[in-house]
């Protein structure tokens, strides 16, 4: 099984599959427990992430431990990762750099085969998605994020639970969220415990 990891982690490395790999620093794989029963799955890498090549690391790394901390779940527990591997990046105000943008339907596209590929490996129990474009890709739709938050649903076909949370950058960006999203918190760790993950 470790071989196929080294092989898809070599195979993405090279990937050319839309124009993110002409702004890319790092294509940002997946990290974390290969043998975890829970994924935790965000929408794309930001600034800090494309420049290491870490998933979760600097601000956002803080946050997942916050994060982590309120499910009392350990880093060791879970295994990260992202919809589309490379950062998606605008023109930044001024002509200084770029900035993140979300990605687009094209970009999500040509990463799917990857995150597929990297959930076939994985074959998680349960897969957090963290917002709107991880979710989409489990219901075939663009979903409202407050009709699903908090409501875990089974993938169909599949042995595999998902538990939809707003992107903490949503809460940050509009508190009214706040509540809602510690409660999600609250019951996704009674999820945990009645389902005997991450134990």
């Amino acid at each position: 099984m470790e071989d196929n990891w080294q092989l898809w982690q070599s195979q993405l490395q090279s990937c050319l599959g839309c124009d993110l790999c002409r702004t890319r620093t790092n294509i940002v794989c997946g990290c974390g427990n290969r043998n975890a029963e829970i994924m935790l799955l965000g929408e794309a890498p930001g600034r800090q992430e494309d420049a290491t090549g870490q998933p979760f690391c600097g601000a956002a790394g803080a946050k997942l431990e916050a994060f982590l901390q309120q499910l009392q779940l350990d880093k060791n527990d879970i295994y990260i990762g992202n919809v589309v591997k490379c950062r998606p990046v605008r023109p930044a105000a001024g002509g200084r750099g770029y900035a993140n943008r979300r990605p687009s339907k094209q970009e999500i596209l040509a990463c799917g085969s990857w995150l597929k590929r990297e959930i076939a490996l994985l074959r998680p129990r349960l897969v957090i998605t963290l917002g709107a474009v991880p979710l989409s890709l489990f219901l075939g739709k663009n979903p409202v994020m407050a009709d699903w938050h908090g409501c875990p649903f089974q993938v169909d076909g599949a042995d595999m639970m998902v538990f939809p949370l707003y992107h903490p950058a949503a809460v940050i960006y509009d508190r009214k969220k706040e509540s809602d999203y510690i409660a999600d918190l609250q019951d996704l760790r009674q999820f945990l415990q009645k389902n005997h993950l991450g134990e």
